[in-house]
């Protein structure tokens, strides 16, 4: 079976480093031959006879694998676990540097019905891999994607929101599309004139 490495790029302008456990699976020398789950990823290692071979609570270390294993990994990007048959190769569970940035803000180009939006991305301090976002539109909308919760507000008052994420007021409807893996974001205003 061949892996993949999974990339996650966390941004430009590094500030600081940290250290953080995260598993690595094995199965050749090349980089096609490994793939990463990011730190705060929960994972366990069985046997044939359901026997825990290895898992996330141990200190950081490297599990050979010399028989046929199930390993089974809850991603923090996910709501389902990946369940994995390996026969060879190895796993390591260390340590990495953590790349972190802060951004200034930036206003995004884009102006729909004559609003535009000053954008600051800034990496969570609570889940890693993850960003966070303010984004204050200039008709005075502020919307706030905070550790996975989000608020929206309009000269301090709170405003409803819904889905990802569409935010109501009396101006009209903003619609945010925010990816915290990546950063990105799109949006659209709708005016209620």
């Amino acid at each position: 079976m061949k892996l993949y490495i999974t990339v996650f790029l966390l941004g430009i302008g590094t500030i600081g480093l940290a250290q953080d456990a995260y598993l690595t699976i094995v199965q050749g020398d090349r980089v096609q031959d490994q793939v990463s789950y990011p730190p705060g990823s929960t994972f366990f290692v069985y046997d044939a006879n359901q026997n825990q071979l290895f898992s996330d609570q141990e200190s950081p270390k490297t599990f050979t694998i010399n028989q046929p294993v199930i390993l089974i990994v809850n991603p923090t990007y996910k709501n389902n676990p990946d369940t994995l048959a390996l026969n060879q190769g190895s796993l390591i569970y260390s340590n990495a540097p953590r790349y972190k940035f802060k951004s200034n803000p930036t206003v995004i180009g884009h102006n729909s019905q004559g609003v535009t939006v000053k954008k600051t991305l800034s990496n969570s301090e609570n889940f890693y891999g993850l960003n966070n976002v303010v984004l204050v539109f200039s008709n005075g909308v502020i919307f706030t994607y905070q550790d996975q919760s989000v608020t929206a507000t309009l000269n301090g008052k709170p405003l409803k929101i819904e889905g990802k994420y569409l935010i109501y007021s009396d101006l009209g409807i903003h619609k945010v599309s925010f990816n915290p893996h990546t950063g990105k974001v799109y949006w659209v205003f709708e005016s209620a004139n």
